[in-house]
């Protein structure tokens, strides 16, 4: 196996034996100064309530776009939060994983990000 040869840390210039560009100790402010900057959508925590209550009895809930019955389904924001949607109980939706990889493969699509392959369609490849 290929061993990484060391090189500087971008911040410091301390040598790190590893793929990462800091190392450890600026590593970890790096990783703290995203999470400090990442904004919450606005809305009460609606996606997590009803992740909760799906999971208490799954049975009793349908895929909102196909309607299939006992799959497992995937909490959905009808639009994205990326998109400026909200966490708030109206922008919420239930869907099974093919409909959610489907709609979600659309939306990056639309927002010009390079897709996946595994959201594309098999008919794309």
């Amino acid at each position: 196996m290929n061993k990484i040869p060391p090189r500087p840390c971008q911040d410091c210039g301390v040598l790190v034996e590893s793929s990462a560009n800091r190392c450890a100790a600026h590593e970890r402010a790096a990783v703290l100064a995203r999470v400090k900057h990442r904004k919450a959508a606005p809305g009460d925590g609606a996606a997590a309530r009803v992740r909760s209550v799906y999971h208490t009895a799954p049975h009793l809930y349908a895929c909102n776009l196909c309607a299939a019955e006992g799959v497992r389904l995937e909490v959905d924001h009808k639009l994205a939060l990326i998109a400026g949607g909200t966490d708030f109980q109206e922008n919420i939706q239930l869907l099974c994983s093919v409909c959610h990889k489907a709609k979600s493969g659309v939306e990056a699509a639309d927002r010009g990000a390079v897709i996946p392959s595994y959201m594309r369609h098999k008919e794309e490849y």
